[in-house]
């Protein structure tokens, strides 16, 4: 329904909500000091995760803000306690029907989930001078901002604090640092405010009330963030609309590196958008005065609802140019799998269709940059750091100089023949054959068959179609071998499929990071776009 936030529990107040625990934390909710409730705790230990269904509504009768439990649901032991506001309500299914059993520490404990939940608004908090009691704890609206920030200068200068102070650093470079200054000594009042230091401006600190709206909600939510003492569901609504597109990508490296926590974000932002696979999305529309939750049939349809166009979604802090789709599914998942969070503002694209030649010479390879960077000028208002990464084939010294030259130094060249080489692990080829051979109904080969297998291929060094040149000097078989002809080899051998460059080669890829395989051309790459 929408509506406008407000405080304290209305007449027709209602949530339903259900919540997924483990064992523990169920047990650690609901068992409250004092209590007893042996018969119960030994059922609950019958499953290793629950989910806890509650109903709850405004009590007119109790105290004010009370809530009354109508409905528990807990669907793994099929026990469900009902009941209406002026009675108490017992279990009519399951393990406990026809008793009480329980039914209040179970109510405690969805209480105590419903409470662990910050909704994060783009609505300002006034914060002016006030009267200083340090705080542990970020209320959910802020307000205690001041008392928080100052509690972690006192308490947590080595942990916590210089934490908070880096985030802030990121995500807005002119700031120094944050924090609560005495104000209104020479009248007595002796009231704190928070304060903000730029670089440069040091002795002249800015009140947060008087600075942008952006600094004060990410200073919120970062605290919010590191100071919660159990995990939390963060609701976070609009950030694109205080924050700067570099500060939305430090946001998003936050919450990445903080996944003790649940985040749902209310967005029209294309940063947040290509942070996370658009499946991931749910499309929100008003239909007759309500929200309607859907599923998002398709990303044309995400995009097209909510005005973002295919341009937004290619503004990066950098681009990776490549060869062909092979190579963007294969590195898109190694930016994310290998590199983790600061991977994010790196866009990873295909080249021209004409780029296949582009590496054959340096005129066509001049003409391919000149293209991709005319690209990013007519679609990024802010400069765009650029790479070209191309197989190493057939390419010789000469020839390689020669394209470095043409793309401005910006061309970086495979130490192997394709990507797929840097996969030729036999255990890790096995592994993606035996789940091949799993979904075909297949009969899984060993890892010493595909070993064997592999081992022969690689010592083939007079096919001319595995090895356009043999290896020589100090160059191994793998390097120089063609890597996609050998996995077709292997694939059709053992599956009788044959090897997709998109589909399998991203599965290789997934598993040569699972299995630990070390990639460091492929690191070094990436952490060179960061820079």
């Amino acid at each position: 329904m929408v509506a406008e936030p407000q405080d304290g529990i209305g007449p027709n107040f209602h949530i339903a909500f259900t919540w997924f625990v483990s064992q523990q934390e169920l047990l650690g909710l609901s068992l409250l000091p004092g209590t007893s409730a042996i018969e119960f705790t030994e059922w609950l230990r019958t499953h290793e995760n629950y989910a806890l269904e509650a109903d709850f509504v405004a009590d007119p009768q109790g105290p004010a803000n009370n809530l009354f439990c109508r409905r528990i649901v807990l669907p793994e032991l099929s026990a469900v306690a009902e009941g209406e506001l002026g009675t108490t309500i017992g279990w009519n299914s399951g393990p406990w029907a026809g008793s009480s059993t329980a039914v209040e520490l179970i109510t405690q404990a969805a209480k105590s989930l419903a409470g662990m939940v910050s909704f994060v608004t783009p609505r300002r908090v006034e914060l002016g001078p006030q009267q200083l009691f340090p705080q542990n704890a970020l209320l959910p609206d802020a307000r205690n901002l001041t008392n928080v920030v100052a509690y972690l200068v006192q308490n947590e200068g080595t942990t916590i604090f210089p934490r908070l102070q880096a985030f802030i650093q990121e995500a807005f470079p002119e700031v120094l640092t944050v924090g609560a200054r005495l104000i209104g000594a020479e009248t007595g009042a002796q009231q704190n405010e928070l304060h903000v230091y730029y670089r440069g401006r040091e002795g002249a600190p800015v009140p947060l009330r008087l600075c942008g709206t952006g600094i004060e909600q990410m200073l919120a939510v970062a605290t919010g963030v590191y100071t919660a003492a159990t995990p939390r569901l963060f609701l976070v609504d609009e950030p694109q609309a205080y924050l700067h597109p570099h500060a939305e990508r430090s946001l998003l490296r936050l919450l990445d590196e903080n996944p003790q926590h649940q985040y749902l974000i209310a967005t029209h932002s294309a940063v947040f958008l290509n942070a996370r696979p658009l499946s991931q999305a749910r499309l929100i529309t008003i239909s007759n005065g309500a929200s309607e939750i859907a599923d998002v049939p398709s990303p044309g349809a995400l995009l097209g609802e909510i005005g973002v166009t295919a341009a937004d979604l290619w503004l990066s802090d950098a681009i990776l140019w490549v060869e062909g789709a092979s190579d963007v599914s294969m590195l898109e998942l190694l930016s994310r799998e290998l590199l983790g969070p600061p991977s994010r503002g790196v866009a990873i694209r295909a080249m021209p269709d004409a780029s296949r030649f582009s590496s054959k010479s340096r005129i066509r390879a001049e003409q391919t940059f000149r293209f991709c960077e005319a690209v990013i000028d007519a679609m990024a208002p802010l400069p765009v750091r650029t790479l070209f990464l191309f197989d190493k084939n057939e390419k010789s010294d000469a020839l390689c100089e020669e394209i470095k030259v043409a793309s401005r130094g910006k061309a970086r060249f495979l130490p192997v023949r394709e990507l797929e080489n840097l996969f030729l692990e036999p255990e890790v080829i096995a592994k993606a054959l035996i789940e091949r051979c799993e979904a075909l109904g297949l009969q899984e080969p060993s890892i010493e068959e595909v070993r064997a297998a592999f081992d022969g291929l690689l010592a083939s060094l007079d096919d001319r179609r595995l090895y356009p040149r043999k290896p020589s000097g100090a160059e191994s078989a793998v390097e120089v071998i063609v890597g996609s002809e050998l996995l077709d080899r292997l694939y059709w051998e053992f599956s009788k499929s044959s090897y997709n460059k998109v589909a399998d080669g991203r599965r290789l890829a997934s598993l040569s990071v699972a299995e630990g395989v070390s990639l460091p051309a492929i690191r070094d790459l990436f952490e060179e776009l960061m820079t």
